[in-house]
Parts: C-alpha cells; sequence; structure tokens
C-alpha cells in the first residue's frame, strides 16, 4: 500500500488505480483516511472501468481495509480501478453481547418457554377441539426436552408443520396464556427483581455514535421503553400491574406468531417465537437501534452537505461523464452494502429528474448484489425510479437450505443474518417494526409467494437469468459460479469472484 502526501501524510492510496475511502457518521468522508475523490474523478475522466465495493453491516473499519486490499488485485485483474467504501457499524457487536446476554435472562427463557409452549398447542389443535375455546398444550417436560435440543445443534419443534386449516388466536386462547403467564411465581418474581432494579436509562455507543446498547434495569436488556409500559404506578400496586402488562404483552406475541404462520411468513415455529419475543421487549438491544442507525447512514451520506462522500461521488462522476466519458461502473454491495447502491441508484434518478445533477442516458451501471439484506419494497421503490440506470443486475445469494444452515448468530437462533434482520430487525414503510422480506432469501422466489404483493416489482426483475443461487451446480457457465456457503464468505469465495469478474469485463 501507497502513502499519499496530503492531509498530513495519512491519506491512502493502495497503487495508482485503488482507492480506499473511509467514511465516518453520517457518511460524512475520513479526510485524513481517505484517497481524494478527485483521484476517482480522475480516473473515470480517463475512461478506467471503475468498479465501486461497498461491504456489509458486520464489518468493522479493520475488517473492511483487509477485505479491501485483498480485492485489490482481483479486481485490478478485472481491468477495473477498485474503490473501496470502508465504515464500521457495531451490528456485529450487538450479535455477540447483547443478543448472548437476552437468551441468558431468566425473564425471557421463561417468557419464550410459555408462547413456544401454546404456539405450539395451536398448531397442534384439531378442527374439533377448536370449540372448546381452550388450547391442548404439550406439557414443560416435552417443551423443556425440545429447547433442550439446541445444545446439539438441533431447534425445538422443528417436525412440527404449520397445518391447513389453522385459524386465528381466539380471545379466550390468548387469555389462556395471559393467565399462565400472570400465575407462574418465577416469572412474576423475575419481572419484581427486573423493576426493583430500575435506573435512569443509560446508553452505550458503540462504531461513531451508534446506539448500541440501552439499559433502563440492571437486571434486564428489555428496552426502557418497554420497562415504562410495565412499570406504570408505584407502591402496592405496581407488581399487580406490571404482571399484568407483561401478560398482554405475551398474549400479543401468541397472536402475532400465529397471523404469521397463517400468512406463511413465519420462520418455523421456534424461530418465529424468538424472533415476535425480541421485537416485543428486546429490539433495541437486539440490534434495531443499530440496522436502523445503518440504514440511515447509507442515506445520509447523498445529503447536500459539504462533506458527505456519497454526494462528492456522484457530483464528481457526472462532471466527469458529461465531458463524454463513459467508464464501466459496476457497483458490488454485499448485504447492508446492497441498501447503500439503492440509496444511490435513487439519488442519480432525483438528481436527474429534479435537474441538480446531470447524468447522460446512456451512462448507466452494472450492479452486482451479494447476499443483499435491502427490502423487496425499497428495491421496488428504486426499481420505480431509476430502473433504466440498470444495464445489468447479478444478485449472488444462498439457495433457502444454506441459508438456513448458516446459524450466524448461534444456537439459540438457529436460522441466518437474514433470517434475523427479516424477522426482528427490519421495519414496515410506516415505521413500526414489522417482518420484511428480504431480497437476498432466496426463499421468496418460491411459488408460495407469487401472490404477495409486496414481493410482485421485484420478483418480475429478478428473473432466474440475473439471479444466482449458491452453490452453483457443477458446470454452471462462467459470471454464474459460486461456492459461498455462508453470508460472509461471499466476497470471499473463489467462484463468485471470478463471477464478479465476467460482470465487471461485460460479459
Amino acid at each position: 500500500m501507497d502513502v499519499g502526501a496530503g492531509a498530513a501524510g495519512q491519506r491512502i492510496a493502495m497503487s495508482d488505480q485503488a482507492y480506499i475511502i473511509t467514511t465516518g457518521r453520517n457518511g460524512q468522508l475520513d479526510k485524513l483516511k481517505s484517497a481524494t475523490v478527485d483521484d476517482i474523478v480522475d480516473a473515470a475522466r480517463s475512461g478506467r472501468d471503475i468498479v465501486v465495493h461497498l461491504h456489509g453491516g458486520l464489518v468493522d473499519e479493520a475488517a473492511g481495509l483487509r477485505t479491501a486490499h485483498r480485492l485489490t488485485q482481483d479486481y485490478l485483474d478485472a481491468g477495473a480501478s477498485p474503490v473501496f467504501v470502508v465504515w464500521q457499524s457495531g451490528l456485529l457487536e450487538v450479535l455477540r453481547h447483547n443478543l448472548d446476554e437476552i437468551f441468558r435472562e431468566d425473564v425471557f427463557k421463561r417468557m419464550l418457554k410459555l408462547v413456544l409452549q401454546f404456539s405450539v398447542g395451536k398448531l397442534w389443535q384439531e378442527p374439533g377441539m377448536r370449540a372448546a375455546g381452550s388450547l391442548s398444550v404439550p406439557d414443560g417436560v416435552r417443551v423443556n426436552s425440545e429447547l433442550a435440543r439446541r445444545a446439539a445443534g438441533g431447534e425445538p419443534f422443528a417436525e412440527t408443520e404449520r397445518p391447513p386449516n389453522l385459524t386465528e388466536v381466539a380471545d379466550a386462547e390468548r387469555q389462556e396464556l395471559e393467565f399462565a403467564v400472570e400465575s407462574d411465581p418465577a416469572l412474576v418474581a423475575d419481572l419484581e427483581q427486573i423493576l426493583t432494579a430500575r435506573h435512569p436509562e443509560t446508553v452505550a455507543e458503540g462504531a461513531r455514535g451508534i446506539v448500541v446498547r440501552r439499559e433502563g434495569s440492571s437486571a434486564t436488556l428489555m428496552d426502557p421503553a418497554v420497562l415504562d409500559e410495565l412499570d406504570t404506578r408505584t407502591g402496592g400496586e405496581r407488581g399487580v400491574l406490571a404482571t399484568l402488562g407483561l401478560a398482554r404483552k405475551c398474549g400479543q406475541v401468541l397472536v402475532r406468531v400465529i397471523s404469521r404462520c397463517r400468512a406463511q411468513t413465519d420462520h418455523g415455529i421456534y424461530p418465529t417465537v424468538v424472533e415476535e419475543l425480541l421485537r416485543a421487549f428486546y429490539l433495541a438491544n437486539a440490534g434495531g437501534a443499530v440496522w436502523s442507525a445503518m440504514k440511515k447512514e447509507t442515506l445520509d451520506t447523498f445529503d447536500f452537505a459539504e462533506d458527505r462522500f456519497g454526494r462528492l461521488l456522484l457530483d464528481g462522476l457526472s462532471s466527469a461523464l458529461v465531458t463524454g466519458a463513459r467508464p464501466r461502473i459496476t457497483l458490488v454491495g454485499h448485504s447492508t452494502g446492497a441498501v447503500y447502491i439503492n440509496h444511490l441508484l435513487a439519488e442519480v434518478a432525483r438528481g436527474r429528474t429534479e435537474g441538480y445533477r446531470s447524468w447522460p442516458d446512456e451512462a448507466r451501471f452494472q450492479v452486482v448484489f451479494l447476499a443483499p439484506a435491502c427490502t423487496y419494497e425499497h428495491f421496488a421503490m428504486v426499481l420505480d425510479k431509476g430502473e433504466s440506470l440498470i444495464s445489468d443486475l447479478r444478485v449472488f445469494t444462498m439457495d433457502d437450505a444454506t441459508e438456513v444452515a448458516d446459524r450466524l448468530v448461534g444456537p439459540f437462533y438457529p436460522r441466518s443474518l437474514l433470517y434475523f434482520i427479516s424477522g426482528v430487525l427490519e421495519r414496515g414503510l410506516d415505521g413500526g417494526s414489522a417482518w420484511v422480506p428480504l431480497l437476498g432469501m432466496a426463499r421468496y422466489r418460491d411459488d408460495a409467494y407469487a401472490g404477495m404483493a409486496a414481493l410482485a416489482a421485484g420478483r418480475s426483475y429478478l428473473t432466474p437469468e440475473r439471479v444466482v443461487l449458491s452453490p452453483s451446480p457443477d458446470g454452471s457457465p462462467p459470471g454464474r459460479r459460486t461456492g459461498a456457503r455462508s453470508h460472509t464468505s461471499f466476497d470471499e469465495d473463489p467462484l463468485v469472484l471470478e463471477s464478479i469478474a465476467t460482470v465487471i469485463r461485460g460479459n
């Protein structure tokens, strides 16, 4: 790596044709650590092909730099000048630490057991049993036995299937769970301990000021807002009212779990119960705050501010393109990097429509998504405004069986990172916590989801020619080869890198 002369000798350029860009909060360009945007623009103006690589949200700055150095020669050999945008998120910190603590909390374990017990009982319900207004649930011994399967890598109640005639949770069934919560002395004691240990909310910040932890009690990582909701009174009434509030929220979790099963948006009964409990009680500390902040930063980098890298890059490329330069520009986005690319395409389309940035019609992007963590809704909105900006799109992601087997979070949650984001961290169009399908989840390409309106635009655009499921079959043609079997391995897999090089060359 060569070190340039500017910015007190700290501006970094990896070679005459490769560049590292480090951004801070809100996508601000870190001028001390970054190559200049002018260098990138000069490369475009000279007609050199360019590949912009955007890493995923689990990568800190040091890992981002290692990725840049590892991939530099691959991109240069493909005939393009690489630009690596490096940031750090804090998401991995949450997944490694906060989730482990949450799953070990006694109050979480007791709620998980009860909600899982009643959810499975609902799936087991025979048509003739519904009129009784109660559920025949598996006993505590059976539930404990199923939960113990996790220690050996198993999944509780994995064999329990969604019945075709599943009905919504009746009020009497929900109330039965709520009564079980209210009547559990250990759970009541856990809640009292949590409320007794309450203190003013404390906030811990991770990378670049992103909140990675909120505490309202020293005895739990429940969201402080949830604790405020439960702890509405003081004195002798507090315990009773708090327990009733906890029971009602558990009843709401049961309703949401079964509603998702009916809509075929569940991720299996055990993972779905985990997801809905985390959303109801622990969303901020389960990664929701970090995920929202990360996504916002991929948008903020295009704001009208003098130090925002995304805006500076597009302004510079525009100045090169209007002179007649036509470099082939390839955008590679891994995981959250796909969200960044969506915002980039939307910003180019908006600038051209509103007239504040010139962009020739024939200047288009080749786009490569690696296990994209963007939502179908967001991608559809980008297509609506900027489909004409894409000359070619290739999506590399795992087939569903491989996706399910990629247990990035650990034994307590037996699904992949994309499943976790979809089921826990994402938000709906109204800004509220919601299950949301992601573009990189192969399951939503199945015929079972053909009638889901939210998927229509994405499914129509993502033809088989544009999607490569991993691992690819032996004998797959160039540009359609992949051997990646984990979310983090797509930018390391030799077959994927070979395929990206094929795309970069325009083949």
